[in-house]
């Protein structure tokens, strides 16, 4: 049993390494996008709406808590590599909607290349205030 759960942590450890390299052609580029260089792109993106608890201050309903809304947007610095990062986008895109309004490049730190290589050369997302 013991050898099994090992098994299944390997099998999903390789499988999220895997997640992010997946080959992609890109027709635009007329090539294969680089999974060799790491940089740091700052993602910009569209205002979303993002839920929100409001609590009540009136007496008859202490503690009573309401579902919101809130607009909210985000500033996101992605390091990884281009092909990581466009997988990451289609990922982010499908489960949560998110979308740029704009994106650049910007230096890659050395302790963003530590921290991606501690994250075991799989894209971070740091999240920008």
């Amino acid at each position: 049993m013991y050898f099994l759960n090992i098994m299944q942590k390997k099998q999903k450890i390789y499988n999220m390494e895997n997640k992010y390299n997946k080959p992609y052609f890109s027709k635009d580029q007329n090539r294969y996008l680089d999974n060799t260089k790491v940089f740091a792109d700052h993602w910009w993106l569209k205002d979303m709406m993002q839920p929100a608890m409001l609590q009540t201050s009136e007496l008859s309903k202490i503690n009573q808590r309401y579902g919101d809304f809130k607009m909210s947007t985000k500033d996101v610095l992605i390091i990884g590599t281009e092909l990581q990062n466009y997988n990451l986008f289609c990922e982010m895109l499908e489960n949560y909607g998110w979308q740029i309004k704009d994106s650049w490049e910007r230096d890659l730190e050395e302790k963003h290349l530590r921290w991606y290589k501690e994250n075991n050369n799989n894209p971070l997302i740091i999240n920008l205030l």
